[in-house]
């Protein structure tokens, strides 16, 4: 298993309150150190994705999202 390392993370989320916010950056990087990566080590200087909440979607299936498409481009990568 590859270790994804990230330096750092901004979300940009208005309208969601602070532990909210919190909560939900621990649970994708909670989620990415779950995740097993075959793709070969390098660092990726920046990675920016939209996921934009929908209505009624709770923390956890944002966070899910959001760590699906990080995923698909640290795949899609050079």
């Amino acid at each position: 298993m590859r270790d994804i390392t990230i330096d750092s993370m901004v979300l940009q989320l208005p309208g969601l309150p602070e532990f909210e916010a919190k909560r939900l950056a621990m649970e994708i990087a909670r989620k990415l150190g779950e995740e097993q990566s075959s793709s070969p080590q390098r660092e990726i200087p920046v990675l920016r994705i939209e996921a934009p909440a929908r209505a009624m979607e709770n923390t956890s299936a944002l966070a899910n999202r959001i760590v699906a498409e990080i995923l698909r481009e640290i795949r899609r990568a050079p």
